[in-house]
């Protein structure tokens, strides 16, 4: 009976396979590959149930749902008001409380503006009172574009973002991580 050798192409088929079935593990009822968002926040679940910071999840959670539960242990929540919300108009009391840190409006309605020269208090032209700061750089600006323009804010990053913030060196970690 002849003996059968693996080839080159099959050995390499068979460590691809193996790769792979290293790089995922098996949590919730499903395989999660490694170095992904799904991965960091199922870490992050475990690492908060066994310190008793989150309640058990189903195993037919969502990545979303179970971000939002790791979220909602950690005291975060997110909101979906626009940017222009306040609480102010929600607000039925209508108590006034006298504070005199409040500026009032009524008090100073007769008080009028006044030009007034600067040329005796700054004589030097080189004051850094006179100098403007750097503009922000250009990556970050774009970043702060992308941030203002975005609709709805992704849970599922957010809170892989925050868990592996907090298993990183760099900074501080939160209470729940350490």
């Amino acid at each position: 009976m002849p003996l059968s050798m693996p080839t080159k192409e099959t050995n390499k088929a068979s460590m691809s396979k193996l790769a792979e079935k290293r790089a995922t593990t098996r949590s919730r009822g499903r395989n999660i590959r490694s170095g992904t968002n799904s991965k960091s926040i199922d870490k992050g679940y475990k690492h908060l149930y066994k310190n008793g910071y989150t309640k058990i999840s189903n195993n037919n959670m969502s990545d979303s749902e179970l971000s939002e539960q790791i979220m909602a242990s950690m005291g975060c929540t997110i909101c979906s008001e626009s940017k222009e919300f306040s609480l102010l108009s929600t607000q039925t009391d209508s108590e006034v409380i006298d504070n005199e840190n409040l500026f009032d409006e009524k008090e100073y309605a007769s008080i009028t503006n006044e030009k007034a020269a600067a040329t005796g208090v700054f004589v030097n032209n080189f004051d850094p009172f006179f100098t403007l700061d750097d503009s922000p750089p250009q990556t970050i600006a774009e970043q702060n574009s992308q941030i203002i323009s975005m609709e709805s804010a992704d849970i599922e990053q957010l809170t892989a973002d925050m868990i592996n913030f907090n298993y990183s060196t760099e900074g501080t970690t939160t209470k729940y991580f350490k």
